[in-house]
């Protein structure tokens, strides 16, 4: 039988619910995910990397775990739901999500209004909570006050240089992974390429000394403007006229060394948002799990490629002097007529014009 437990929000108010996944004690910043399947996408979403994580829609685990679909290691500290799933259906299923958080060491909760704890994000913006097995006291509430620690800059990042090679390759791409390269390094294999991955601390002359056909930068969980170092690399990269495709966190980082700035939004864009193609109008659910935002593009030497159809905020951009590609979004892994893999054949026509000298 599950035991009480209690969320503390940090404006005072505690619900009151059931355990799942791990019992015990842990605090972090709660944001919401609108999405109605891929839960186990998210809770293997670098972005989500300390976080607590809210879930809006009620029913959460109906097909099971599948380690197939999870992108990275388990990142979330704390995962909310309405109901979970007890008896999962699903040809691929390998166990129900309770098990599969507990043995991940995630403390869970359940049976509380996650509609009401996501309105109250809405209305006074992200900000710090805890799940608890104990009744909160006013020292907890004091506990929530404090500053989180901060954690590395680039958690969960690979340790080393790996290679991920396919017969027969016809490109050399080199994956600078702030986190999220797993995911990316399949999805480029697919295109014919050779994939060389390295570390977030690598130097800019090490990945360009392998002479790749193009760069890709991955997403990652930092604040960008934390990031001078992976600001001032991506300066580099953009001086050296290879082709780059920076995703997520990069396309921030990006925006920052082209001149542009970042703010925190209100509670960030998390689950699917809507993002309009301006190139050719047309417009994409995307999968978005990010607080921060490329605020001013006016000075950037770049055009807007891809705009957030809820609020107009930028979600791409493609300079103009230099052969780079940035999504705010993590284009689509799978390729489809109606999803947004179509960024990675772009990526490669930057390339396949780059070998050949033709320009734009």
């Amino acid at each position: 039988m599950s035991k009480t437990a209690y969320l503390a929000l940090e404006n005072g108010k505690i619900f009151t619910g059931k355990s799942f996944g791990k019992a015990g004690k842990v605090t972090g910043e709660l944001v919401f995910n609108t999405g109605m399947v891929g839960y186990l996408e998210l809770l293997s979403d670098i972005s989500y990397s300390d976080k607590i994580v809210v879930q809006t829609f009620p029913l959460i685990g109906n097909y099971g775990v599948i380690s197939e679909d999870l992108r990275n290691t388990i990142t979330p500290v704390g995962y909310i739901v309405k109901h979970w799933c007890q008896d999962p259906s699903n040809f691929r299923n390998e166990g129900n999500i309770d098990a599969f958080l507990l043995s991940h060491g995630v403390v869970g909760l359940c049976d509380i209004d996650t509609r009401a704890l996501t309105k109250i994000i809405r209305d006074n913006g992200s900000m710090r909570v805890m799940i608890t097995d104990v009744e909160p006291t006013s020292s907890d509430f004091a506990e929530l006050k404090q500053p989180l620690p901060k954690g590395p800059l680039v958690p969960h990042a690979v340790a080393e240089t790996k290679k991920h090679t396919v017969p027969g390759a016809k490109y050399h791409i080199a994956v600078f992974d702030m986190g999220d390269g797993k995911e990316i390094t399949r999805k480029i294999n697919e295109y014919g390429a050779d994939v060389t991955l390295f570390h977030p601390y690598s130097e800019v002359h090490e990945v360009l000394e392998m002479k790749p056909d193009g760069v890709v930068i991955t997403d990652g969980a930092s604040n960008p403007c934390d990031l001078a170092c992976a600001v001032g690399k991506a300066v580099e990269f953009i001086k050296s006229g290879t082709p780059i495709l920076a995703i997520g966190l990069s396309h921030q980082t990006f925006a920052l060394a082209a001149g542009g700035t970042i703010q925190k939004t209100k509670y960030g864009h998390n689950g699917g948002q809507a993002v309009r193609d301006t190139s050719t109008g047309r417009t994409y659910i995307t999968r978005q799990s990010h607080q921060y935002i490329v605020d001013n593009w006016d000075d950037m030497d770049a055009d807007v490629s891809f705009m957030n159809i809820n609020d107009g905020t930028c979600e791409g951009f493609r300079y103009r002097n230099a052969p780079v590609l940035t999504t705010q979004f993590t284009p689509d892994i799978v390729s489809g007529e109606h999803g947004t893999g179509f960024v990675f054949d772009r990526f490669i026509q930057l390339i396949e014009k780059s070998k050949t000298g033709k320009g734009e």
